[in-house]
């Protein structure tokens, strides 16, 4: 693989970057094209045109791309018969045959596609960005191949307000304006994602493979989640349609510290009809930095996984099945043990999913919608413990039952929505209903199995008094079979009051009933004393959140300034404490606060994209009014970059991904009643991608540097095992973050 990538970047090379100069028409000597802006009759320049040989070329090269020039010409570099596809952010695709030596003009018409992501996450019916209620961020299927994120956590590490927590043996779980754990709701088209360990769950298992886009919401999303979404929710989409009859993709991913992941992708598509299967394995041979040892800081590991899909439509009626499995196996090798070193414990980790889920919709009229979706959903984790011999390779389980765990989770869940998007010209309609029911069972649970069901409707009423206001209001009221669920409302505006200005804010709250876990999880041994605790209070929260678009546009650039303020207040927070000299248990630790801005500043050109994006969040010291020496609130700052770049002759693709996440300060307090300040010190990260598509996109390449600065801990204090805790002999230590700088390479097959 090493040879390969060498060979790729020796390919890109000699391809080269290249960058068109203007053109005036006496110039042209050959025939050429000129473009014009339809909406103002003007020339467009910066148009991207690819040309495509059909027949009688004299040039070997059968694909050539230019940029228009302030004239808005492009001269055609072919003397035959070409097929030339003219595209411009703005403004609709167009293409073409020419025949030989033809010139010809070509209007194209406006639209706003920067603006036109289609979003789904949170709306009556599907919306394009910049007319969505909420302020939504979509990390679509482009980005996901330009950073080569083979999983979520992958992607969402350099995502602004979303810090990734990563455990080498529970997983990654995420922080997003600052609220973290079970407080962030994950779903797969809509599907509540299940299997939370230690409260998060792990986003290292959500792989990107047959994932068309990812969104993110901020701030609590109740009324329409219900629990889990105090801080906000984040939609994996799944591809469900293809542009050919056949599709066949295979993807190969090698890093280089251990990487090395396939899967394949086969669809087909006819006449309604789409079906699609997925599958793949990837495997993590496992790290330690420093001294090789058999005992590895990043666990090696394995995943395989197959998705299957198929999904028809009769007249206005859509039907969809997926189904999806995942096995992971995640290996913690001890080290060997003294005098001899001829023996050592294993611990083995396997993680089982298994979801089927049957999507109907149907429009009544094109203003009504019916939307149902029901799921059922299987989660196995085992660990066991082995004493393995070193000389035979020989083990066998250790003689300890509380070695071994095993930890299942199911759940069923029906959600019917019925959306109507013109009562009248002022007045819009959702109405839903949610049923899901989630059962625990395993040694380490009470009563050996436990079950929390959940019965819901809610509405949103939307009232348009002019053509650029939109309030609305929302509701929830649920039956939760261990806690009384009180009435969840929101409100949200957005206001456009010139054009390319968007204000959007909104008041929303939040409830969370406490997990299975929290409530019935029991673990005593030698070591360990956790208990559940049925008397937990559920967790109910208020956010306020206000955001602001600005957009300047020519015809050829896009400009965007996107301002946002926001405040959490979630009351009766659940965290596991300390309760003994040995007893921890989860309990209602009382009040937590969060506030914070952000700014983003986003350009894009036909060939360019970048932003630039900066957050400074502020967390509540709980323990403020007992010790003021300590503020009452401390902040984090954030910077997250990227770029894209596309080079309009040899079409290479450079990427550039960078974030830095500043020192996080932590205000903790001992069993002995000592408050004191500990911290998570910064950190920041870049990755850089080229990338570059062959034969008429049947082959696509990518190169690539992870980690640049090589980062592979964190320094902190006042954490231990992970958590934050004073002693009074806590000292300076280290939290994982990375396996330092890295090389990368993706090769996708297109067929």
């Amino acid at each position: 693989m090493r040879v390969l990538s060498v060979t790729l970047i020796f390919i890109f090379t000699l391809v080269g970057v290249a960058f068109p100069k203007n053109t005036s028409v006496s110039e042209l000597s050959n025939p050429y094209i000129k473009i014009f802006d339809a909406g103002t009759e003007l020339p467009l320049s910066g148009a991207k045109v690819r040309f495509q040989c059909v027949r009688d070329c004299e040039s070997n090269q059968k694909t050539k791309f230019s940029l228009s020039n302030k004239a808005g010409i492009v001269k055609n570099p072919f003397t035959g018969v070409v097929e030339v596809q003219i595209s411009h952010i703005g403004f609709r695709t167009i293409i073409d045959t020419l025949s030989l030596n033809t010139t010809k003009f070509y209007s194209l018409e406006p639209t706003d596609i920067h603006l036109q992501t289609v979003v789904t996450t949170g709306e009556l019916s599907t919306q394009s960005i910049q007319k969505s209620l909420f302020k939504i961020r979509s990390l679509d299927k482009e980005r996901i191949q330009n950073q080569q994120a083979q999983s979520v956590r992958d992607l969402l590490t350099k995502e602004l307000n979303v810090r990734v927590n990563q455990d080498n043996v529970l997983g990654a779980g995420i922080t997003l304006q600052g609220v973290s754990g079970q407080n962030v709701k994950i779903l797969i088209d809509g599907v509540p994602v299940i299997g939370r360990t230690n409260g998060n769950i792990d986003v290292n298992q959500l792989l990107l493979s047959a994932v068309e886009k990812v969104e993110i919401v901020e701030g609590p999303m109740s009324v329409l989640y219900g629990s889990d979404a105090l801080g906000g929710v984040i939609n994996i989409i799944t591809k469900t349609k293809q542009d050919e009859a056949f599709e066949t993709t295979f993807t190969n991913f090698y890093e280089s510290i251990g990487t090395y992941n396939s899967d394949v992708r086969i669809g087909y598509s006819k006449e309604g009809l789409n079906a699609s299967l997925t599958g793949g394995r990837y495997f993590f041979s496992g790290f330690n930095p420093g001294n090789e040892t058999r005992f590895q800081l990043w666990k090696p590991k394995e995943q395989r996984f197959v998705d299957w899909q198929v999904q028809n439509k009769f007249s206005d009626i859509v039907l969809r099945y997926d189904g999806k499995y995942f096995d992971e196996t995640l290996l913690n090798r001890g080290e060997p043990r003294a005098p001899f070193r001829e023996t050592a414990f294993d611990d083995v980790y396997k993680t089982k999913r298994f979801t089927n889920s049957l999507f109907f919709s149907t429009s009544f009229t094109p203003q009504q919608f019916l939307n149902i979706t029901s799921n059922h959903s299987y989660y196995n984790r085992t660990k066991n413990s082995f004493f393995k011999d070193l000389v035979t390779l020989q083990e066998q389980l250790t003689e300890n039952p509380l070695d071994q765990d095993t930890t299942i989770f199911t759940s069923y869940m029906s959600r019917g929505l019925y959306s109507n998007d013109q009562i009248t010209t002022w007045l819009k309609l959702q109405l839903g209903y949610d049923l899901f029911s989630e059962t625990m069972s395993g040694g380490r649970t009470i009563n050996s199995e436990q079950t929390m069901t959940d019965i819901a409707g809610f509405g949103n009423i939307s009232f348009v008094p002019t053509d650029n206001l939109i309030v609305q209001t929302g509701f929830r009221y649920a039956y939760n079979s261990l806690y009384d669920a009180p009435i969840v409302p929101s409100i949200t505006m957005k206001y456009d009051p010139i054009e390319n200005i968007t204000f959007r804010a909104s008041y929303a709250r939040g409830f969370r009933a406490p997990s299975l876990r929290e409530l019935f999880f029991y673990f005593v041994d030698f070591n360990h004393n956790i208990q559940g605790n049925p008397n937990l209070k559920a967790e109910q929260s208020d956010n306020i959140q206000v955001s602001g678009v600005i957009t300047f546009k020519n015809l050829e650039n896009v400009f965007k300034i996107e301002p946002t303020l926001f405040y959490n207040d979630i009351r009766n927070q659940i965290s596991l404490a300390q309760q003994g000299s040995t007893l921890f248990s989860y309990i209602n630790v009382g009040k937590f606060k969060s506030k914070g801005m952000t700014t983003t500043l986003s350009y894009f050109r036909s060939n360019v994209t970048a932003s630039f994006a900066a957050s400074y969040i502020g967390r509540l010291n709980e323990f403020f009014e007992e010790n003021t020496s300590f503020p009452e609130f401390t902040y984090t700052p954030e910077f997250v970059t990227t770029l894209s770049y596309l080079a309009p002759i040899s079409e290479l693709n450079f990427s550039i991904f960078y974030k830095y996440t500043g020192e996080l300060p932590i205000i903790t307090k001992s069993p002995l009643g000592t408050i004191s300040q500990g911290f998570i010190g910064a950190f920041q990260s870049l990755d850089v991608n080229v990338s570059r598509n062959f034969f008429d996109n049947l082959l696509s390449a990518t190169i690539g540097v992870r980690n640049v600065f090589d980062v592979t801990n964190v320094v902190a204090s006042g954490i231990q095992n992970g958590n934050p805790a004073n002693f009074h002999n806590a000292s300076t230590t280290s939290l994982p973050f990375g396996w330092g700088r890295t090389f990368t390479t993706t090769l996708r097959f297109n067929l």
